[in-house]
């Protein structure tokens, strides 16, 4: 059940966000789903979903002000996790 519902947040943030990227990471994988992201994040991303034990999750990146890619996750990432996803993404 909770797969499914997984599933089913992950296609609405597909479909309803419209976002510049989308990874899913899933048991100790990272795949991107859409848009375009340098391989070395996405080794980023599953380094640290590792390092802060995250099983499930999904990492995207929406338009801010100035046409500027605002990186973001899922609610069960920390805010001291996504602060980490961003560091990673800005360099």
């Amino acid at each position: 059940m909770e797969k499914l519902l997984f599933s089913i947040r992950l296609l609405i943030c597909q479909y309803g966000v419209n976002p510049l990227f989308l990874i899913k990471i899933d048991n100790g994988t990272a795949t991107k789903i859409c848009g375009q992201v340098k391989p070395s994040f996405l080794a980023d991303c599953l380094e640290i979903a590792n390092r802060n034990e995250i099983h499930q999750a999904f990492v995207f990146a929406t338009t801010g002000a100035f046409n500027k890619p605002v990186v973001k996750a899922s609610l069960n990432v920390p805010k001291d996790v996504l602060q980490q996803l961003r560091n990673a993404y800005g360099f």
